[in-house]
């Protein structure tokens, strides 16, 4: 996941309407490129090749935010903090982490 997008109001019971929101706002913003859903994500394929991924977020406090759940309907939480302190630590263990990580996601 590339990106959060910060959601206004209330976070629904299912993450499905917030997706599709994503999906169509940015089809309509950016026609040639393809945006289609990829739980838990809106996945951005432009022309030339690289996609992004971007996840709708409703802030719940400390850093913490609701995203979809990758296997359900729901939401699960997610802390950009601690991730990134995690991978960080991963690195320290295993200096190559992040470079894996990279590999994978192409």
């Amino acid at each position: 996941m590339d990106y959060f997008a910060s959601m206004p109001g209330v976070r629904l019971q299912t993450s499905a309407g917030d997706l599709e929101r994503i999906r169509a706002a940015l089809s309509l913003e950016f026609p040639d490129v393809y945006a289609h859903v990829d739980r838990p994500v809106v996945k951005l394929t432009f022309p030339d090749g690289p996609y992004m991924e971007i996840a709708p977020a409703h802030y719940v406090g400390d850093d913490d935010n609701d995203i979809p759940d990758p296997t359900g309907a729901g939401w699960r939480r997610s802390s950009p903090t601690k991730h990134r302190e995690y991978v960080n630590e991963s690195k320290r263990q295993v200096p190559q982490t992040k470079r894996f990580v990279r590999l994978l996601k192409e």
